[in-house]
């Protein structure tokens, strides 16, 4: 199954630790960006403070 999106804005990355809650992947982004070559998406990533225009893209 795929997204079919053209674009994919990883919003949920870079927990420190671990917790009970939630346990983040190994390398989260190269895991995602790997996917998305495959199915010829592209992924923006933002800096905090960053904004993206999906109406410009």
């Amino acid at each position: 199954m795929s997204l079919q999106a053209k674009v994919l804005l990883p919003l949920h990355y870079g927990v420190k630790g671990e917790t009970v809650v939630y346990i983040e992947a190994d390398d989260p982004l190269a895991q995602v960006e790997g996917r998305a070559a495959e199915a010829g998406q592209r992924v923006v990533t933002l800096e905090p403070g960053q904004t993206f225009d999906a109406s410009r893209d």
